[in-house]
Order: structure tokens, then C-alpha cells, then sequence
């Protein structure tokens, strides 16, 4: 049974540091993504059109590095969590603290993959809008 438990916490440990390097990598992304909004407005863009896309964008990019930056320290406590040593007694209550926190995690993600979403998408829109309205001149 000892081998069975230590075989799922392994298991859990390296599902929780993918997903932890799945945020780092977002969350780089969305950094960089908000400087080239920066960059296309200040200097491709003189007067730009649909600029609601722009704030729209960066709204998304920033839900998705809030919840990111959240879901690492939820991470890293609960790595923490899973090293120190199981109390026979407190067993039951441990495993249902980590399904929450797994439930959780999953709902964070969706929200992180769904602002980087919809940043990339308004930031194709709002460029779109801008390079036709630049061909056309």
C-alpha cells in the first residue's frame, strides 16, 4: 500500500512541475507580448485604429500572468506540502486537500490559457484593422 501511495505522490510531484513550467512559459509569452502591443502602438501604428482591441489585449495577457504567477506559488506551496511526511492518521484529509488543490489548479489554467487567448486573438484583430486600413492609403 506504501508503494501505491509513493507511486501516486511521484506521479502528482511531476504532473505539478510540467504544469509549473507550462506558467513560466506563458507568462514569458505574455511579458513579451505586452512589450510588442507597446512597440506596434508607439512606433508601426502613428494613429491607430480600434484601440479597444489594444486594451482588450492587454487585459487578457495580464489575467493570464496574474493567474500564472498565482498558480506557481499554489504549486510551489503544495510541493512543499507533498515532502513532509504523511501522518497515518491525517492520511484521509491529506488526499482530499490535494484533489481541491488539483480541481483549483485546473480552473486557474482555463483561465490563464483563456487570457493568453483572447490577448493573441484581440492583438491579431486590432493589427488586422491597422495593416487594411494602412494598405488602403
Amino acid at each position: 500500500m506504501e508503494d501505491m501511495l509513493q507511486m501516486w505522490i511521484n506521479l502528482i510531484v511531476e504532473t505539478l512541475k510540467y504544469q509549473s513550467d507550462y506558467f513560466k512559459h506563458v507568462t514569458t509569452l505574455s511579458t513579451g507580448s505586452i512589450l510588442i502591443i507597446v512597440a506596434l502602438v508607439e512606433g508601426v501604428f502613428k494613429s491607430p485604429e480600434g484601440i479597444v482591441f489594444i486594451w482588450l489585449s492587454i487585459l487578457g495577457f495580464l489575467v493570464c500572468l496574474v493567474s500564472s504567477v498565482f498558480m506557481m506559488q499554489v504549486i510551489g506551496g503544495f510541493l512543499g506540502e507533498l515532502c513532509t511526511p504523511w501522518e497515518p492518521d491525517k492520511r484521509h484529509e491529506r488526499q482530499e486537500k490535494i484533489v481541491k488543490t488539483a480541481k483549483t489548479a485546473n480552473r486557474i489554467q482555463r483561465w490563464s490559457w483563456v487570457g493568453f487567448l483572447g490577448g493573441i486573438v484581440f492583438l491579431l484583430i486590432f493589427s488586422l484593422i491597422n495593416f487594411l486600413q494602412k494598405s488602403k492609403l
